[in-house]
């Protein structure tokens, strides 16, 4: 399928992610979509049809979503480790300008583990294991990890400073399982 219409979309997310160029939005139809590895290798966004009607479920023992470029956006997706892999969302050293718009990271050991300057709206971080998932930021360029109306479950830690990095908090809230 040509991946142009709601009606024609691409077979695979990875035949979408191949397909799209610099600069792309991609929109995923709503619906469970699992994948052993998907990685984003340049700077797109990435939306649902409708808000957190999508779910990016993995089967691989490291990670949901891992992100490879500078410059990559997702919308209101929900990405679920599925009690399998270890991190929701894992990006590559030194990436900028992550931005995760009403995003939902179900996660067993790091829902987010990021290195470089990220900006989160709307995010939402559970813990799908008795153990704490880490919310791990480690940026190595300079710039703000700006998280703004986040909600962790009870299980999760948020770190609210790391060396070097001005984390900036507002309307945040702890959520009971």
């Amino acid at each position: 399928n040509s991946g142009l219409s709601k009606l024609l979309p691409k077979a695979t997310l990875s035949a979408a992610f191949t397909a799209a160029t610099a600069g792309d939005t991609i929109i995923m139809n709503d619906g469970v979509y699992s994948s052993a590895h998907l990685e984003l290798n340049k700077p797109i966004t990435i939306l649902p049809w409708s808000y957190r009607g999508t779910t990016i479920r993995s089967t691989n023992t490291s990670h949901t979503l891992y992100v490879n470029a500078h410059d990559v956006t997702l919308g209101a997706l929900v990405l679920d480790t599925d009690g399998v892999s270890a991190t929701a969302l894992r990006s590559a050293s030194a990436k900028r300008n992550l931005r995760l718009y009403g995003t939902k990271l179900i996660g067993k050991a790091y829902s987010l583990y990021h290195t470089g300057t990220v900006y989160a709206y709307g995010l939402q971080v559970v813990s799908t294991d008795a153990t704490v998932a880490v919310f791990r930021l480690d940026p190595a360029l300079p710039g703000d990890v700006v998280i703004e109306d986040m909600v962790c479950d009870a299980n999760v830690t948020c770190k609210s400073s790391v060396d070097g990095v001005n984390f900036v908090f507002r309307r945040n809230s702890i959520a009971s399982k």
